[in-house]
């Protein structure tokens, strides 16, 4: 294998079950199965060239394709070179003493950007110019099949042969919004239906054990491309006891002020005094809020972990801010607004058609008349829990 396709083997090794997008030069270039995937995917053309079956698509259009996979329901990841030719010429020239100035040797590669449908639009910029992950162009731009950014993990835990105790945590994390749920379903899973037909995530984690009622219904929902991947979180990365979830909770709602070296920074007088309110604020906010517990707390937990790979782990600070760390809407409202049922949600055609399909349904006109991204998402929460007093 040539240095290149060996750099190659090390990429895929340490990151498996991703596909790879790889700059070589002013192209990105897929390999092996990779390469076979996106040129399915993209209509690109694949070749085989020494060892690798080999795709590339062109540095300037990067963040369309990257989309594209995305949409496609793909765990992607970016991985750019650290050294310009310059660079590594003049780093050679001041190494050998030679004068020579050869640049043959190989370049560093190192993995900068991982994106899922959850995550694309909060995650690092796919332009290095700068920017945000915005729409470009995708390849079912006018499906719709995904509204919304939510990451959905669902956990459970089974209480009896006649009902199983769920905990769901839906993350938003281009807004910073946290919801959390738990309830007893019935063997049909009507209320998990119900919740996953109003949220309709980008993304769902099942953490395992996971019931075979579970898994078929979340099969029937979001399978055949519906929309949303797909992904089971082991047991042992999803807090088989939920004591452990509830300590990392925790553990995600300290905060400690440190310096670059990791050490406890030195603040002045002020700085104390505004650090002490500010932090009797927070434990006011945290004594105020309702404890999070047995499943929810396992799904929460579950789903900050996952983030962090994505580097999105600051959404987990919002589990002190009432405002972004919030039971869903008609968990923990008094009563105040409607539960629809799974029929009637699809029978009203609320958030899919006829035609399963976003386009006709009344979310999607209603959302047509938004002006912002933050009007469409409010215009869903309507739909989604009607009030029950015509005064609010």
């Amino acid at each position: 294998m040539t240095p290149l396709e060996e750099q190659v083997s090390r990429h895929k090794a340490e990151h498996p079950g991703v596909l790879l997008l790889i700059e070589v030069g002013y192209k990105f270039h897929f390999y092996g199965e990779d390469a076979r995937v996106a040129a399915k995917t993209l209509n690109i053309f694949a070749y085989q060239s020494r060892n690798y079956l080999t795709a590339s698509v062109p540095v300037p259009r990067l963040h369309v394709y990257v989309r594209r996979l995305v949409d496609a329901g793909h765990k992607v990841g970016v991985i750019r070179q650290t050294e310009t030719a310059a660079l590594k010429a003049a780093g050679e020239y001041a190494n050998d003493g030679t004068g020579t100035g050869k640049s043959s040797s190989l370049f560093e590669r190192k993995l900068v950007g991982l994106y899922t449908k959850s995550t694309l639009e909060a995650g690092v910029a796919v332009d290095p110019s700068g920017g945000t992950n915005d729409r470009g162009e995708t390849a079912g731009a006018g499906d719709g099949l995904r509204t919304t950014g939510v990451l959905l993990c669902v956990a459970e835990s089974f209480e009896s042969s006649t009902s199983t105790r769920i905990g769901l945590a839906a993350i938003d994390a281009s807004t910073g919004d946290v919801r959390h749920a738990e309830f007893d379903d019935t063997q049909a899973r009507s209320g998990l239906e119900a919740r996953l037909l109003q949220l309709s995530p980008a993304e769902v984690l099942l953490v395992e054990p996971v019931s075979a009622a579970t898994a078929r219904l979340v099969a029937a929902v979001f399978g055949e491309g519906k929309g949303a991947r797909v992904e089971r979180v082991a047991a042992a990365s999803g807090y088989a006891d939920a004591r452990d979830a509830e300590k990392a909770l925790e553990r995600y709602g300290e905060t400690r002020t440190r310096d670059d070296h990791g050490n406890d920074a030195v603040r002045n007088e002020k700085e104390r005094k505004e650090e002490s309110l500010e932090a009797d604020g927070e434990r006011r906010r945290m004594n105020d809020a309702p404890p999070v517990r047995g499943q929810t707390a396992r799904a929460v937990a579950t789903a900050f972990d996952w983030l962090k790979q994505f580097g999105l782990d600051g959404v987990s600070r919002l589990i002190r801010e009432n405002a972004a760390f919030a039971p869903l809407a008609g968990a923990g409202d008094g009563g105040n607004t409607m539960r629809l049922s799974p029929n009637v949600i699809r029978q009203l055609e609320l958030f899919r058609s006829s035609e399963d399909t976003h386009r006709g349904s009344l979310v999607w006109l209603l959302s047509a008349n938004a002006l912002t991204a933050g009007g469409a998402r409010l215009c869903r929460s309507w739909v989604a829990h009607p009030l029950t007093d015509a005064r609010e």
